[in-house]
Order: structure tokens, then sequence, then C-alpha cells
């Protein structure tokens, strides 16, 4: 699943808000993969919490965006030397 931290309490626990449905999952430390901050964009799994129907977010690593480049590539349709062409 994909959210947003919303709560991070450095080094214990936080809150991940799902985008448009208002779910809330929470997340221990120890879950936590690499580094997090409040904001960050964040990629995770639910599984169940210490509570009979609670689900937890496990796993949970920030995403890193991509980056699209619209400009053309300079060398498209350019050949291997030994065929300048690229026809072949």
């Amino acid at each position: 699943m994909i959210g947003r931290v919303y709560f991070f309490k450095s080094e214990q626990y936080g809150f991940i808000s799902i985008e448009g449905d208002g779910r809330e999952f929470f997340f221990s430390a120890r879950s936590i993969i690499g580094e997090l901050r409040r904001g960050d964009e964040v990629e995770f799994w639910l599984d169940d919490g210490r509570s009979p129907g609670e689900l937890i977010a496990v796993e949970v690593r920030q995403v890193v965006p991509t980056f699209r480049n619209s400009a053309p590539n300079p060398l498209a349709g350019i050949g291997h030397p030994s065929n300048p062409s690229g026809i072949g």
C-alpha cells in the first residue's frame, strides 16, 4: 500500500494515512526500513495487530520519487559508430 506519514515520534512509533479514504495505520519503529520523516510518502504492508481485527503497517519504507525526463534523447535514432545510419 501507499500512504503518507502524518505523525512520527522519532525512534518509537508513527501513523500513516491513506489519502482519499481516511484510513490510518499504526507502525512501530522496528517496522521501518531506512529513514522516515513526517510527510514522507511510504510503501508498506499490513499485518495483524494485537487486537482482533486490528491491522498495523509493517515493512514501512520511503517511496523514492522517480523522475521522467521529458526532453528528447539526443542520441535516439543514431546507430553504432560502425553503422552510423542505424539501418541494418
